[in-house]
C-alpha cells in the first residue's frame, strides 16, 4: 500500500489501525496517543509528525491522522507508521507503509493538469471573490521551473504581472500564448519572460439605450450604452466643436472633440456625455457618430 501526496498537501486524512497476527482489530486502553514516524531512507532520518491525531475507537484501536504542511514539505519517498502508546508507557507499531511527496510545480501557486483547459482552482479551492487568481509571485525558491505566468479574470479580460527575480536555477520553459473567452485579446510570453500583448476589438458595437435624434443645446446630453464598452469611438462630422466626458457631465471643461476628428479611445464606460452649443444630430451623417465596443 502506498500514499501519493504532493509537496505541501494536508489532505487527505490518513486512517490508521492497529491488528493482531490474525487481523483482528486490536483493543487499547482509552487514553492510549497515537505518533506518525516517517523514516527518509535518503539520510537514514526518522522524525515524528507534526499533524494532529483523532482516536475513533480505542476497542478497534484506530485514529485519524490530519497531515501538516511540515509533513509533506519535502518531495521523495518515504516509510511511515503510527506508533501507540498506552497510559502504562507501553508501545505498539502499525506496519509499515510507503509514502511519496512528489515535487510541486510552484509551491503555493496554481497547480494545473494535463487536462485543464480553464483555471477553476486556486491552491485546491475554487475561484471566488475571496479567493482570487494570484496577479503576483513574491517569491520562488532555488530550482523552481516557471511554465508561463499568465492571469485571467473571470469576464475574459486578460492581464499580465511581471515575474519576481528569478534565483539560480531557475528557467522559463517554453512560451505561453492565451487569447481570452471573446477570441480577440491576446498575450503571448516568451521563453525570455516577456509579453507580447495583441488588442483587437470585438465584431459590432453595444447599442445605446433610447438615444434623442439630437443632442441638447447649450447643456448636457447623456447617453447609455446598454452594457459597459470597453472603447468608445466618436467622429465629430460637423463645422463645430463639442465636447465629450464619461460618465459624467459634459461641459465646456470637458474633451474638445474638433471638426472633422476621429477618436477611438479605449475607455471603460456606460453613460457617455456630450455637450453641443447648439442642437447637432446624434448618428447622422452630418451630425456626430457614437459608437461602443469591446
Amino acid at each position: 500500500m502506498a500514499i501519493i501526496m504532493h509537496q505541501g498537501d494536508t489532505y487527505p486524512d490518513a486512517v490508521w489501525q492497529l491488528f493482531d497476527d490474525d487481523t483482528n482489530p486490536i483493543s487499547i486502553p482509552s487514553g492510549s496517543t497515537f505518533t506518525l514516524y516517517l523514516y527518509d531512507p535518503r539520510t537514514n532520518t526518522v522524525r515524528a509528525g507534526t499533524g494532529s491525531w483523532e482516536v475513533n475507537s480505542y476497542t478497534q484501536a484506530r485514529a485519524t491522522y490530519s497531515w501538516s504542511s511540515h509533513d509533506t514539505a519535502t518531495d521523495g519517498t518515504f516509510r511511515i507508521y503510527a506508533r501507540i502508546t498506552t497510559p502504562l508507557g507501553q508501545i505498539s507499531s502499525t506496519d509499515e507503509i510507503t509514502l511519496n511527496i512528489i515535487p510541486a510545480l510552484i509551491v503555493g501557486g496554481i497547480v494545473l493538469t494535463s487536462q485543464d483547459i480553464n483555471i477553476i482552482q486556486v491552491n485546491g479551492t475554487a475561484i471566488s471573490a475571496g479567493n482570487p487568481v494570484p496577479t503576483s509571485i513574491t517569491s520562488l525558491p532555488a530550482g523552481t521551473n516557471v511554465i508561463g505566468h499568465v492571469i485571467v479574470d473571470s469576464a475574459g479580460s486578460v492581464s499580465v504581472t511581471s515575474l519576481p527575480s528569478l534565483p539560480a536555477g531557475s528557467s522559463i520553459i517554453g512560451s505561453v500564448k492565451l487569447t481570452d473567452s471573446g477570441g480577440t485579446n491576446q498575450i503571448q510570453i516568451n521563453s525570455a519572460g516577456q509579453a507580447q500583448v495583441e488588442d483587437i476589438e470585438q465584431s459590432g458595437y453595444i447599442a445605446l439605450t433610447s438615444p434623442p435624434a439630437n443632442t441638447n443645446a447649450g447643456s448636457d446630453t447623456v447617453l447609455t450604452f446598454s452594457s459597459q464598452v470597453s472603447r468608445v469611438i466618436v467622429q465629430n462630422n460637423t463645422s463645430a466643436t463639442f465636447y465629450l466626458d464619461f460618465d459624467q457631465v459634459a461641459s465646456t471643461a470637458s474633451f474638445a472633440i474638433l471638426p472633422g476628428t476621429l477618436l477611438v479611445y479605449p475607455k471603460k464606460c456606460t453613460s457617455p456625455h456630450l455637450y453641443t452649443t447648439v442642437a447637432t444630430p446624434l448618428n447622422a451623417a452630418s451630425g456626430i457618430l457614437l459608437r461602443g465596443a469591446l
